[in-house]
């Protein structure tokens, strides 16, 4: 029962991670559409620069700066959640897993790590921003534990 819970709730994740929509960005909340594009890596980016001054030691963010700082952090670990939970479900109900991002046996990173690992593939790839985010995330992660053959 609690793999079908894992399951359901791995699907509604990555549901909600393909719907269009921004939730939690300024940009967002000052623009609401119906048909919101999900945020590119350009736009990750930006938010996300916020963030790493956070990580710094910054503490003289705006508010703006807050949300947009939170924004890219929680974005990214539902990617990873997402990734993760879709992962455990197919091999829990097909006992198989397409693998294509190992993570460390420890199985848990600090936030702050992760942030800095997404931004600075963003900032190593300029020419990929325009892709969806969370590509570029998984792309990210997949770089940096790739899955031994």
């Amino acid at each position: 029962m609690r793999h079908l819970q894992s399951s359901v709730a791995g699907i509604a994740l990555l549901a909600q991670l393909f719907l269009p929509m921004n939730v939690g960005s300024t940009k967002a909340a000052q623009k609401p559409t119906a048909t919101q594009d999900m945020p590119t890596g350009s736009e990750l980016l930006e938010d996300c620069e916020q963030a790493m001054r956070v990580i710094d030691g910054d503490t003289t963010l705006t508010d703006k700066e807050w949300v947009d700082g939170s924004h890219c952090t929680g974005y990214i670990l539902g990617v990873v959640d997402g990734y993760a939970e879709t992962e455990a479900a197919e091999k829990a109900l097909f006992h198989f897993s397409s693998s294509l991002i190992c993570f460390p046996k420890e199985g848990f990173m600090p936030t702050p790590q992760v942030v800095t690992l997404v931004v600075k593939y963003l900032r190593a790839n300029p020419k990929n921003l325009h892709d969806h985010a969370a590509l570029l995330i998984l792309l990210a992660l997949q770089e940096a534990f790739p899955c031994k053959p």
